[in-house]
């Protein structure tokens, strides 16, 4: 059966149950002709190609990342998934330089992977993809794409507060969006933000946590770290959660500042931060 199809620079990629195969066209035979394959080990859900890099997400094994050499002329692993590792959905994830590999799977986990070949846990037996972070959806994906980011220009948010913190400089590379749907009928998007700004909003979510009431009495960032005590997720951060940090926007005037000056900021600037990322993570570029 024919699972997933892809373009890669002008040849198709096919995935046939367990198999990848690489096809390109001859016009004088008028056919296609095989280039190359590559053998997974159970069964290809998803494929994402980005350039000469195959992205492949297998049912039980995890993710594959393969590449297309046009020297050898055949297809080459670069890294997989180290373990067992039910994946549903598979798409890359752009911070810069920097390329990030997004799974999730039937633990209804979402998972961000990279490779480096400087590190030794990406060495360590083989060529692995190492997670870096993850956070319990508690839904099931069912597809994922990318998109570039909106960049915002410097000005963009002046008129939200006289006295606008100091921004950095333009960010060099290209930040990506990743939007997600689930079998429930949800909506997610992922996106990259400086350290700066993850210090914050891990510093207001856990302030929201601790000081204002929750449904059912349930901690937020406790669920969120639900099934994270496997070994594979214990070098990986926590992905901040856009929910919980969006409910600073309906507290009184009393509580906001109080949750603010708990971590040394002010409700102005927690409020344009919150917008800067909302607009950063729409659909416009």
């Amino acid at each position: 059966p024919i699972n997933a199809l892809a373009v890669m620079e002008g040849k198709l990629v096919i995935a046939a149950a367990a198999k990848i195969l690489l096809y390109e066209w001859d016009n004088q035979k008028r056919q296609l002709v095989g280039r190359g394959f590559y053998d997974c080990e159970f069964y290809i859900v998803k494929m994402r190609v980005l350039k000469k890099f195959i992205l492949v997400g297998d049912y039980y094994r995890g993710m594959h990342l393969v590449v297309w050499d046009d020297y050898m002329r055949l297809l080459v692993n670069v890294a997989r998934d180290s373990g067992v590792n039910e994946v549903y959905s598979i798409e890359y994830a752009c911070d810069g330089d920097a390329l990030g590999f997004v799974a999730c799977n039937s633990e209804q986990r979402l998972q961000i992977m990279h490779f480096n070949p400087r590190d030794e846990g990406s060495l360590k037996g083989q060529r692995r993809l190492l997670v870096i972070a993850d956070t319990n959806l508690g839904r099931r994906v069912s597809d994922m794409r990318w998109l570039r980011a909106r960049t915002l220009p410097p000005s963009a948010l002046a008129s939200l507060h006289p006295n606008k913190r100091k921004r950095e400089g333009p960010r060099k590379g290209t930040r990506s969006v990743t939007l997600g749907s689930t079998l429930e009928g949800g909506f997610f998007a992922l996106r990259a933000v400086d350290d700066l700004i993850y210090k914050r909003l891990t510093a207001i979510t856990k302030t929201i946590s601790a000081k204002v009431c929750q449904n059912a009495g349930i901690n937020p960032l406790a669920a969120r770290q639900e099934g994270a005590t496997s070994q594979r997720y214990v070098n990986s951060t926590t992905i901040a959660d856009g929910d919980l940090f969006a409910q600073y926007l309906y507290l009184d005037a009393e509580t906001q500042h109080s949750l603010a000056d708990r971590i040394g900021s002010s409700p102005e600037v927690i409020i344009e931060l919150l917008l800067e990322i909302q607009l950063s993570a729409t659909l416009a570029i």
